[in-house]
């Protein structure tokens, strides 16, 4: 059940610091104010708490059923960069912005409506299941007028978007950890496919990158994979690179030859030389090894 605290002219800050749940509504009645404490609906996994790699926002700050920090969304010039954590079930969280915006009158708060699926012990994919805002830079967020939203949303009343992502526009949430390169996730969509990738390399700038894969053809985006992003041309990020990729033919049933290649660790080691397989289907030996061509 729900609780009611009254605080003589406390400020908003100050009451929260007094409350137990991170979310609470506000009300002013004469000179006090009113602040309605939720049952705390939100429950969200233990792996998200403290620094998040996030293929959409960077590095993220989980707190208390709070993000503090990376989830910033920017809406006419003014920024919303916190978000409580209301609500959740077993396929979304709802994180509320902590502050309200003036949109074209009244004033309205943000909401990130994350649906959410587990990939490993350590790591979730997710979607935006909000349509694009123009007035927050196209970003897929949901805006709630302050009155509605203080009297009460939900889950199904505010992740109920008319147009909502396409397959492509996935994120992916990773704790922290060790390591150097590996893939988070893909999805399939016809005959194209999207591919997150890590670098866990602390000393990297770009810590995600998107691969859309066709045939032969590879597309790159730093970040998280956008909306119709093809295979075959660039995104508008001035990072993407197109990628070619040729193949050769394998007989498996013909005899393994020794090719005279060595890795430096190979000669520093005097280990012998890499038993390669044939080239190709008609033993050419000088046929073009498989390449990787950067347009």
């Amino acid at each position: 059940m729900s609780q009611l605290y009254v605080f003589n002219l406390l400020s908003k800050s100050d009451i929260q610091l007094a409350l137990t749940c991170s979310y609470a509504k506000f009300f002013q009645l004469g000179h006090f104010d009113l602040a309605i404490n939720t049952d705390c609906a939100c429950t969200l996994p233990t792996i998200l708490a403290g620094n998040i790699w996030d293929s959409r926002g960077g590095t993220v700050l989980f707190t208390n059923l709070k993000v503090t920090s990376g989830w910033t969304a920017t809406v006419f010039g003014k920024p919303m960069s916190e978000f409580d954590c209301i609500d959740s079930d077993n396929t979304h969280w709802l994180f509320q912005s902590a502050n309200s915006e003036v949109v074209y009158g009244p004033k309205y708060y943000g909401f990130y409506c994350i649906r959410y699926t587990k990939i490993t012990d350590n790591s979730y994919y997710y979607y935006l299941d909000s349509n694009r805002e123009a007035e927050a830079e196209n970003v897929r967020i949901k805006f709630v007028e302050e009155s509605i939203a203080n009297a009460g949303v939900t889950i199904s009343s505010v992740c109920n978007p008319t147009s909502g992502p396409s397959a492509e526009e996935f994120h992916v949430l990773v704790k922290e950890t060790d390591g150097e390169f590996y893939a988070t996730k893909y999805v399939t969509s016809g005959s194209t496919s999207y591919v997150i990738i890590i670098n866990a390399d602390s000393s990297t700038s770009t810590r995600f990158t998107c691969l859309t894969v066709s045939g032969s053809s590879v597309s790159s985006n730093p970040g998280s994979c956008v909306m119709g992003q093809s295979a075959t041309a660039r995104t508008t990020d001035a990072d993407s690179t197109l990628i070619s990729l040729s193949a050769y033919a394998i007989d498996p049933a013909s005899p393994k030859v020794v090719v005279d290649i060595q890795t430096p660790k190979e000669k520093n080691h005097s280990l012998p030389p890499i038993e390669k397989p044939p080239l190709d289907v008609n033993k050419n030996e000088n046929a073009p090894l498989p390449s990787i061509t950067r347009q």
